[in-house]
């Protein structure tokens, strides 16, 4: 009954997909989002680090998640409705301990001189040292 509420809620997130406003379509290889989103089990706050122009923001958010978006050029970001702050991957960020339920960074990780340190961070910001 959980994996089908599960696969329920990855079939809603991949189904969005084509909603997506066309000035902020994947910016990535073929695929990447459909993997990105097939991980996501149940509802919950997710940060967007490298949100881009905002298009897995505004899927999450039409999907029921509560999200918050950071991009070290925010000023890109086009998703009317949602909001982006300015955020360098490369020094920790300002956020509590466990604020979210999960971290997602699509296709930014090769673009840090130092992935470590963001990803370090990053366990302690998701719940239970997950993403």
């Amino acid at each position: 009954m959980k994996n089908d509420m599960i696969n329920n809620e990855q079939n809603d997130l991949l189904a969005l997909l084509p909603s997506v406003p066309h000035n902020a379509q994947p910016q990535t290889a073929p695929g990447v989002w459909e993997i990105a989103l097939e991980n996501f089990q149940g509802k919950g706050s997710v940060l967007v680090a490298g949100a881009g122009h905002g298009g897995m923001s505004y899927l999450l958010d039409k999907a029921g998640y509560s999200v918050a978006s950071i991009d070290l050029y925010s000023d890109q970001f086009v998703i009317d409705g949602l909001s982006c702050s300015s955020a360098d991957l490369l020094n920790p960020l300002d956020f509590s301990d466990e604020s979210f339920d999960y971290v997602l960074a699509t296709e930014v990780m090769e673009h840090l001189e130092n992935p470590w340190l963001f990803l370090h961070e990053s366990f302690g910001y998701s719940v239970g040292g997950g993403l």
